[in-house]
């Protein structure tokens, strides 16, 4: 048994080689506080402790107390014992009384272990910063206009859960959705996690006990009254066309696909039991397929010894793949190349659309993961669940995650970490939405919002792309200089004579020194 580090993941501090040594390991359970990254303030604060393995490190909770900027809000003496190895709290926070901005939030804990009595802001890493957690309080809800709906594309839950990372379960990342402000999310949980034995990561069972359960469990969440929607799926470990391991979005399928390629579960053990091209062929119809971060770097380590690759060309032009999940939270470089791989796509005549996600593995408001294996950990803040959203219009209120899919599947959609932006065109025939394809178009409609949490728009542009030129260009560009432009629409006519292309819109909002943005799905232009 092996691993190398992943992206992301709250750090599994306890697996180690045998006769290795770990600079991280401690006698005692993982403990996490943590908190979305954006409220509205008519809301309660949710705080989330976490306390993993104390099946193996028992611990006794002994008091909780929660500030925030500095100002003590809550206290709470439980002086309960704890060995479970997965055990949760969500501590819910007044947050009317607290001004809008930015808010640092301290988790102080005070714990037994061993009949030593310890404390820890925060977490009980031993090599993390324990640095406050930053959420913004907001008097306002996420800027959009009727029919729709945001989501996070790709998430994990505590059904992910091996050697070096494990998650939140699902219904805490359900009242986590509800505070963002999301109306779905996706839990894409690994396929090499899901095919194991409930009680053994180690271990994988035949029959998919760890599969099922999460299906029923996702179906559970659904039952509620209360929204948002959870969408099933799995990240899995697929083969491209150099038979290297790539990862693949499926969602709302019933079928579990394998893949163990890059799990490390076996020693030289790195071929994935399918290829992308055969998933293609099995997806159920109602179902999606995403190619996942297809931009990242991949690590040396990983490529020499569990055969990571990248997305190829030939790979991402598969028909059944509806689009590409190209935007991973990540930093502004990484979101770029995303970008660049998609236009390059849609440059080469293929019709493909966008989609955002963070791929959180239970991380709320920072990132903790494993840095240098057993020697340190690392913290950020670039793939915080919600951050980055897809927004989606449905023609009717969802009442089952399968009218998501529909929804994404047709393609009227954007994706933000801010604003919302939708282009409509219109010729003497009808309304073109964003996903379509047409013959013509006489004129746009562009539609951008933001509020005082993502700042007053200051770019908003229309770009077209020229499938016989094989390039982009701005057609039509507006900046904005006063600090009230919120809500902004512009009609915009088009050169009759564009054929053979796509239009697409891109809005850049800033508030202080942070740049926001939201990019539009495509409306192709040429043929219907």
């Amino acid at each position: 048994m092996f691993f190398f580090p992943l992206p992301v993941s709250y750090a599994e501090t306890h697996y180690r080689f045998r006769f290795f040594f770990s600079l991280l390991k401690r006698s005692q359970p993982e403990i996490i506080a943590d908190a979305p990254h954006r409220i509205e303030r008519k809301n309660p604060l949710p705080v989330l402790l976490l306390i993993k393995d104390a099946h193996k490190y028992p611990v006794r909770l002994l008091s909780v107390r929660i500030f925030i900027d500095r100002e003590k809000v809550f206290e709470q003496n439980p002086d309960i014992k704890i060995n479970e190895r997965l055990w949760e709290k969500i501590f819910e926070i007044p947050a009317s009384g607290f001004n809008t901005g930015v808010r640092r939030i301290n988790v102080k804990i005070v714990y037994e272990v061993k009949g030593k009595v310890r404390s820890c802001f925060n977490d009980n890493y031993v090599a993390s910063s324990h640095a406050p957690l930053d959420c913004y309080f907001s008097d306002q809800k996420l800027p959009r206009t009727d029919h729709y709906y945001y989501g996070d594309l790709h998430s994990h839950s505590d059904f992910t859960d091996d050697q070096i990372e494990f998650a939140a379960s699902l219904p805490t990342m359900k009242k986590m959705a509800a505070a963002v402000g999301l109306d779905f999310f996706c839990v894409t949980d690994h396929s090499y996690d899901l095919d194991d034995r409930i009680d053994d990561y180690l271990k994988n069972d035949p029959n998919l006990p760890k599969w099922e359960a999460f299906k029923k469990q996702c179906q559970k969440l659904n039952r509620e009254a209360s929204t948002p929607f959870v969408i099933p799926g799995e990240e899995v470990s697929c083969r491209n066309s150099k038979n290297q391991n790539v990862h693949l979005l499926i969602l709302n399928d019933e079928r579990f696909f394998p893949g163990s390629g890059d799990s490390g579960e076996k020693w030289f053990r790195y071929y994935s039991e399918y290829s992308a091209a055969e998933i293609a062929e099995k997806i159920n119809p109602k179902a999606m397929a995403i190619p996942a971060h297809p931009a990242e770097k991949i690590p040396l380590a990983q490529k020499l010894f569990i055969n990571r690759g990248q997305w190829r060309q030939r790979d991402l032009k598969n028909s059944a793949f509806s689009g590409l999940q190209f935007i991973n939270g990540g930093e502004a470089e990484e979101i770029e190349k995303g970008v660049e791989l998609w236009t390059s796509l849609l440059l080469r005549g293929q019709r493909v659309f966008p989609f955002a996600g963070n791929d959180a593995h239970g991380h709320f408001a920072r990132t903790r993961q494993i840095g240098m294996p057993f020697i340190s950990i690392e913290e950020n803040k670039k793939h915080c669940f919600g951050v980055w959203k897809t927004g989606v219009k449905l023609k009717e209120p969802p009442k089952t995650p399968g009218d998501f899919i529909e929804g994404l599947k047709r393609g009227c959609l954007f994706v933000t970490d801010g604003p919302f932006l939708e282009i409509t065109g219109w010729n003497k025939e009808r309304r073109i939405l964003m996903g379509a394809q047409t013959k013509a178009v006489d004129f746009v409609e562009l539609k951008a919002l933001s509020t005082t949490e993502f700042g007053a728009i200051n770019t908003l542009r229309l770009i077209w792309g020229d499938f016989q030129k094989k390039r982009e260009e701005i057609l039509w560009q507006k900046e904005f200089d006063s600090d009230q432009s919120f809500d902004i629409k512009e009609k915009i006519s088009l050169n009759p004579k564009l054929k053979n292309g796509y239009i697409r819109a891109v809005v850049l909002t800033q508030r202080d020194e942070q740049t926001f943005m939201a990019l539009t799905n495509c409306i192709w232009i040429g043929q219907e």
